[in-house]
C-alpha cells in the first residue's frame, strides 16, 4: 500500500466502523432466529454456525483496535499481526465450510448429505482422542457417536440422490464420509459428486470475484504454523530499521477489508438460506442495510449466484 500512515491510520477507523455495524446487523438477524420451528436439525446448525462467524469476527474486531485517540491526536496501539491474521483465516474458513454445507446445496437431499457427511467425519475425529480422564463416560459417548454416525449413513444411503450416483460417484462419496475431517465437496444436479475442493476456491461457488480473494488464504496460512516463513516474517516486522508502524497498519487495513467483503457475503448467503429474514434486513437502518449491499455488490460477479 502506497498511501501516508496517516491516511490509513483513518481508513482503518471507517473500517472498525463498518465492521461495527455489520456486527450489529448479524446479531439482529441471529437472534430472530431463535425459538423458530425448522424442518431439520441442520437448519439449526446453520444458524449455530452463522454465530460462530459472529463470535469470529466480534474476537477479529476486538483485535483490531489498534487506533487510540487522545487530546485530538491519532496513535497507534499494536501487537504480533499473525494474531490477526490467524483470526482472520479461521473467519474465512468458517464462512466457506458454512458455505458449502448449508448454502450451496440446492436440495433438500443435498443438504441432508453435505451436513450428514460433515456430522458423521466430525464425530469420528472425536472419538479418536483418548478419554482415560473418564473412561466409562467415553465409553458412553462413544456408543452415542457411533449410532449417530450409523443413522445419518442410512439415511444418505436411503436418499433418491445418493441411489441415483453411479458406482464411482458412490465410492467417492463413501470416501469422503469415511475421513477423519470434513472433505469440502459438492453435488451437481445430474449427480455426481465433485474432487475435494480447497479453501482458496470455494469463494468461486458463491460467485465471489477471484480478487477479492486471490492468494489471501495461501497468505494466511503462512501464520497457521510456526514455519521458518512465518518466522522470517515476524523478524521483518520488528527489524530496527523497518517501518513497523506502516507495515502493521498496512495488514490490519487489508484483512479488515477482506473480512468486510467475507462477511456481507455471508449474511447474502444467510438470507437467502432462510429467507424469512428479508424482512428482518428490511428493518435495518437505512445505512447499515446500504454498507452490507455495497460490499456484497463489489464482492460478487454480475451474475450473482
Amino acid at each position: 500500500c502506497h498511501f501516508p500512515l496517516q491516511q490509513i491510520i483513518q481508513y482503518i477507523i471507517t473500517l472498525k466502523i463498518i465492521l461495527d455495524k455489520m456486527l450489529h446487523c448479524m446479531l439482529t438477524l441471529s437472534k430472530s432466529m431463535q425459538g423458530k420451528i425448522v424442518s431439520h436439525e441442520y437448519d439449526d446448525y446453520a444458524n449455530l454456525m452463522f454465530q460462530m462467524i459472529l463470535s469470529k469476527s466480534i474476537y477479529f474486531r476486538r483485535n483490531i483496535e489498534t487506533v487510540k485517540v487522545f487530546s485530538g491526536n491519532d496513535y497507534l496501539v499494536y501487537d504480533d499481526p499473525a494474531v490477526v491474521l490467524n483470526i482472520a483465516r479461521q473467519l474465512y474458513e468458517a464462512i466457506c465450510t458454512f458455505a458449502i454445507v448449508f448454502c450451496i446445496p440446492n436440495t433438500p437431499d443435498k443438504r441432508m448429505i453435505l451436513y450428514n457427511t460433515y456430522v458423521i467425519t466430525g464425530l469420528r475425529k472425536r472419538s479418536s482422542f483418548n478419554y482415560e480422564a473418564n473412561p466409562e463416560g467415553a465409553k458412553l459417548k462413544l456408543k452415542a457417536d457411533h449410532e449417530e454416525m450409523d443413522s445419518k449413513m442410512t439415511e444418505i444411503e436411503k436418499s433418491d440422490y445418493f441411489n441415483h450416483l453411479d458406482d464411482k460417484n458412490k465410492k467417492l462419496l463413501r470416501k469422503y464420509i469415511e475421513g477423519y475431517d470434513f472433505t469440502p465437496f459438492v453435488l451437481s444436479d445430474d449427480y455426481n459428486v465433485s474432487e475435494k475442493i480447497k479453501f482458496e476456491d470455494i469463494p468461486k461457488f458463491l460467485n465471489v470475484k477471484d480478487t477479492i480473494t486471490r492468494d489471501i488464504y495461501r497468505y494466511l496460512c503462512t501464520h497457521a504454523h510456526s514455519s521458518f516463513y512465518s518466522l522470517l516474517q515476524f523478524s521483518q516486522w520488528y527489524e530496527p530499521n523497518s517501518n513497523e508502524r506502516k507495515v502493521y497498519t498496512d495488514i490490519i487495513s487489508t484483512q479488515s477489508k477482506f473480512v468486510c467483503f467475507m462477511l456481507s457475503v455471508a449474511v447474502d448467503e444467510f438470507i437467502k438460506r432462510f429467507p424469512e429474514l428479508q424482512t428482518v434486513k428490511q428493518s435495518f437502518q437505512e445505512e447499515d442495510r446500504q454498507i452490507l449491499e455495497l460490499y456484497n455488490y463489489i464482492a460478487r460477479n454480475k451474475d450473482d449466484r
